[in-house]
């Protein structure tokens, strides 16, 4: 996602020169007709009689010559301008992006790209990048609000993606450092509707012993959504449905998934439901944090509430976020670097199991600041997950505690 920004945020800069120069235009020919008129009569009176009628003729024609020119030129060069506004990129080293062609009208507002390919990388890590990308798209269409624009006003009307391939791989920890800040954006704007049809992405974490996760997509839509915090948006302005598969084969088990949006009590709110999630993918996680391997089931809700911030608050909008999780099958096992202490865990656990049969339920609630996610657009980049983790992981401790003591 962090690419596509920039690629909309290059396009945007095309029809407001395109339209500055026109605006330009204009005003230098009025400027210039009313001089003509006034110096090419011979007399006051009769520059007064006749400036009005020629000075309007001398306007419409130029303005049908001004605008048949732009248009002749935005939709015979439209491809040359695209490459042109496009070309900043190409002098990225860790950024490449190709595209069969290109279609629309910058005028009008149209900006279409056919069989694009994005690859790049991110940081440093033993000699090699910290992450790569690629995405590959058989079309990229972008709208936007050219009046909007007249008033500086960035307004995307809609950015849609479909037949879409992504991949993203990580080599080392998740840092917070200068290399890894994102792609600066030339200036900020709104995405009114983001739209993804049709698409399948791959996240492999080579950091976490090849964590690998498939998402298909069927349908997803989202906005608004700003340029400045889009992942902050798109965790309560998001609906779709698709399907996740945990492992290196795209051809295991899939677990439906469906997102949902809704503003019961004026807050809107996004709601995850997965059902039957496996635990073993992140029995890593478990073990990196307890020293234990889980194995079982989840049935998972997510749910994340905006809440908006007084003005006196120094503290900003936030997102509420609560995770239930009713784990099914739960069994724990010690982990090869567990010490006494998740033995005795791994004890007391054990206890605790046997009088739930392995089923319980968790919940976990966590709160995201706005302020926390500014600048950020790659959700693979953030900690949310670990985050959300971590609390779940701490949630299981507790409870399991809190049942052997009873």
């Amino acid at each position: 996602m962090d690419v596509l920004f920039v690629i909309v945020a290059q396009l945007l800069l095309v029809p407001l020169v395109l339209w500055a120069l026109l605006a330009i235009e204009l005003s230098l020919g009025l400027i210039s007709s009313v001089v003509a008129v006034l110096l090419g009569r011979r007399s006051a009176k009769e520059a007064v009689r006749n400036r009005l009628r020629s000075v309007v003729r001398r306007i419409v024609v130029l303005m049908v010559v001004s605008t048949t020119a732009l248009l002749a030129a935005d939709l015979l060069f439209f491809e040359a301008l695209v490459s042109l506004a496009l070309g900043g990129l190409d002098d990225r080293e860790d950024l490449e992006l190709r595209y069969a062609n290109a279609e629309g009208s910058f005028i009008l507002g149209r900006v279409e790209l056919h069989g694009l390919e994005l690859a790049g990388a991110r940081g440093s890590h033993e000699g090699g990048p910290a992450s790569t990308f690629t995405l590959a798209a058989e079309t990229l269409v972008i709208d936007v609000d050219t009046l909007g624009m007249l008033t500086l006003d960035f307004a995307v009307e809609e950015l849609s993606l479909d037949g879409v391939e992504g991949r993203y791989e990580r080599f080392a920890p998740r840092v917070q450092a200068d290399d890894e800040a994102g792609f600066e954006l030339d200036r900020e704007f709104t995405i009114e509707r983001f739209h993804v049809g049709a698409a399948h992405f791959a996240y492999v974490d080579h950091d976490k012993a090849d964590r690998t996760v498939h998402a298909t997509l069927t349908e997803l839509d989202a906005g608004p959504v700003r340029s400045e915090a889009p992942i902050f948006d798109l965790l309560y302005r998001t609906r779709g449905h698709g399907e996740l598969r945990f492992g290196a084969d795209a051809e295991a088990a899939a677990l439906p998934f469906s997102l949902s949006t809704a503003s019961p009590d004026a807050s809107p709110r996004s709601t995850l439901e997965l059902a039957a999630v496996p635990l073993d993918p992140f029995t890593h996680v478990v073990e990196d944090r307890t020293g234990l391997r889980a194995s079982g089931q989840a049935a998972v809700v997510l749910g994340n509430r905006y809440v908006d911030a007084p003005e006196s608050s120094a503290e900003g909008p936030k997102i509420e976020l609560s995770l239930e999780a009713k784990l099914a099958g739960l069994q724990l096992s010690a982990g090869d670097s567990a010490g006494l202490a998740a033995k005795v865990m791994l004890e007391v656990a054990e206890h605790a199991l046997v009088r739930l049969g392995g089923a319980l339920t968790l919940d976990v609630q966590l709160v995201i600041l706005e302020r926390e996610l500014m600048g950020m657009r790659s959700l693979a980049e953030s900690d949310l997950v670990d985050r959300l983790v971590q609390a779940s992981v701490d949630a299981l401790q507790t409870q399991l505690r809190a049942r052997d003591e009873g």
